[in-house]
């Protein structure tokens, strides 16, 4: 599982004071959740990292093998849609249901997982690193804004 913590310190000050006056923070990080979904789809559209930096291209042999230059996307399109998230009162998991993603987030060498049935290596090229996770800047004014909105409810809402 890849662990991420947010660091905009104004975003943790609103959750705490939203903490005070509510208690459960559960209905606020579905709605972050939800949020998060929406935005981690964008990036496949933008194929770009949450820090805005575009994803490395497919070598040239995986554009002849797929027949394009979209990065991870594959033929199901699976990646770029398999996002969930888990909303508690004291904490929200989001990330990829597909097994895959922390290779394609984080990258990986040649042969990194070893060899195949056929002796060939496992990956058999180099995978670049594509982050598909993460908060960007922008994520960052939107969760403050739904906080906020929490807040200024805070009574009749938690």
């Amino acid at each position: 599982m890849i662990k991420a913590q947010l660091d905009s310190r104004e975003v943790l000050e609103a959750f705490r004071e939203l903490e005070k006056k509510g208690g459960n923070l559960k209905p606020v990080f579905e709605d972050v959740g939800e949020y998060l979904g929406v935005s981690t789809r964008r990036r496949f559209k933008d194929k770009e990292a949450p820090d805005g930096t575009p994803w490395a291209r497919n070598s040239r042999l995986t554009q002849l093998m797929k027949g394009s230059d979209d990065p991870l996307v594959g033929e199901s399109k699976s990646l770029g849609r398999q996002f969930s998230y888990n909303a508690t009162a004291g904490a929200l998991e989001f990330g990829s249901t597909m097994k895959y993603a922390a290779v394609q987030h984080f990258g990986a060498k040649q042969g990194e997982f070893g060899v195949s049935d056929r002796g060939t290596p496992l990956p058999w090229g180099d995978i670049p690193a594509r982050p598909i996770l993460g908060i960007s800047r922008q994520d960052e004014d939107v969760i403050l804004d739904i906080v906020r909105d929490y807040l200024s409810t805070a009574s009749g809402r938690l």
